[in-house]
């Protein structure tokens, strides 16, 4: 296969991949509105600040518990001298025991997090939603075979589609029949769980089962991944932190309306960040396999031509959240409002961190320990801004403190990469 065919194809799957997943965004939020008016107007501001804190709780442990393997899954399928399955198989093994580790872990001292952050409603939530921690693991790690194969909308329906409406019917249902306070959390830990169970279904169309559970495990592979895979984990955490952990700066200094109003902001985010995303499924194994072929051309071609196409389709969103966002809020319920400063700073920052942060795709096979290293800058900045920004500004000063920090980290990525890429061309 020649450049140029290497080329229309890597552009027909980047295409074909993004349109699946916006298209499958926009089935998400066809669901995920009506969430958000029932949890705006039917559990109010202080109970969907509480679910928020429990889910970022949880949503974190997840990242823990993958340990990187969403990301690096790729490499090693492209292994030709193991089959997927055992590869797989490995991989959950150690993810799936790390996962109940940290669900038992987050049962156990669910009501202590909460009276540190002195949410104590809080508390029953964080230890309902802790056993989603395994399920949201699995469909990581199988949803992430499936990307293997350049095939998208098994994520799609699993995650745009299963995941949202379970979670919105549900958290409909269990207000209306009377479990206004823990309507929320159980919804989302039946959301997941329906999602894992598709995950397995739309893995079992790529693989064999029979050879998933048929084999054993070797510790000296499991040892091998751990240690290959242990700088990208040390990325990812940091990475989800940090969409995360805003959250519970807001909660441990301004309780949980303000949780609320900030939840609320992030959920509007997702509209911006979702068309960075829509391209990670497509663009990680195609960045994979030119740069494991020395083809830098190909793959420096592919990362500037997806950056142009990001910034393009985010515009128009920016402007609307500019000009439209305190209509937009007011909508879902009284107070919400409020969100909009914090909306418009999260905003103007994702979108202008959204193509600069490609080259983190880049480096996860040429320069992995790269991009923990940037995710350290990020990490310090970040503690060294969000204390004077949060006093002066309040929860608009952390999401700022997010912001500059994530820019600082994205350009030092930048600067890493141009010169790997030079260094390992033929």
């Amino acid at each position: 296969m020649t450049a140029t065919d290497h080329q229309q194809r890597d552009k027909r799957d980047l295409v074909r991949g993004s349109i699946m997943s916006i298209g499958g965004f926009l089935m998400r939020m066809a669901s995920r509105v009506p969430f958000l008016f029932i949890a705006g107007q039917l559990y109010g501001t202080a109970r969907y600040g509480d679910y928020v804190l429990a889910t970022a709780l949880i949503e974190s442990a997840a990242v823990l518990g993958t340990f990187g393997f969403k990301l690096t899954l790729f490499k090693f399928l492209h292994d030709e001298t193991r089959q997927p399955e055992e590869v797989v198989r490995h991989v959950l093994a150690v993810t799936l025991t790390l996962a109940l580790v940290l669900a038992v872990s987050l049962w156990a001292l669910a009501l202590p997090l909460a009276r540190l952050f002195d949410m104590p409603d809080a508390g029953p939530k964080i230890a309902v939603i802790a056993w989603a921690t395994p399920v949201m693991v699995m469909s990581d790690i199988l949803l992430a075979a499936t990307w293997a194969k350049r095939i998208v909308h098994f994520e799609v329906i699993a995650r745009s589609l299963i995941e949202p409406a379970t979670l919105t019917c549900a958290s409909f249902l269990f207000f209306k029949h009377g479990f206004p306070e823990m309507g929320l959390p159980v919804a989302y830990l039946t959301a997941f769980t329906f999602a894992a169970i598709a995950s397995v279904y739309f893995f079992s169309r790529c693989y064999s089962l029979a050879t998933l559970f048929g084999g054993g495990l070797r510790l000296d592979y499991i040892r091998e991944l751990l240690r290959q895979s242990a700088s990208t984990s040390l990325h990812d955490v940091i990475g989800l932190l940090f969409t995360k952990i805003d959250v519970l700066v807001v909660g441990y200094f301004f309780g949980n309306t303000a949780v609320g109003l900030y939840g609320m902001a992030q959920q509007f985010l997702t509209v911006v960040e979702k068309i960075t995303l829509s391209f990670s499924p497509v663009l990680i194994p195609v960045l994979t396999e030119a740069l494991k072929s020395r083809d830098i051309p190909r793959a420096r071609h592919q990362l500037f031509a997806v950056g142009r196409r990001i910034l393009m389709m985010q515009a128009p969103v920016v402007l609307l959240f500019l000009v439209a966002g305190p209509f937009l809020l007011s909508m879902i319920g009284p107070g919400f409002r409020d969100a909009w400063g914090i909306l418009m700073v999260l905003t103007i920052g994702a979108w202008a961190n959204g193509a600069l942060g490609l080259s983190e795709f880049a480096l996860l096979s040429i320069r992995p320990h790269a991009n923990p290293q940037a995710s350290v800058l990020r990490l310090a900045l970040y503690g060294a801004l969000v204390m004077p920004f949060q006093a002066l500004l309040g929860p608009i000063g952390v999401a700022l403190s997010n912001i500059l920090a994530t820019l600082a980290a994205n350009f030092m990525r930048t600067l890493v990469c141009r010169p790997a890429l030079r260094a390992i061309a033929p």
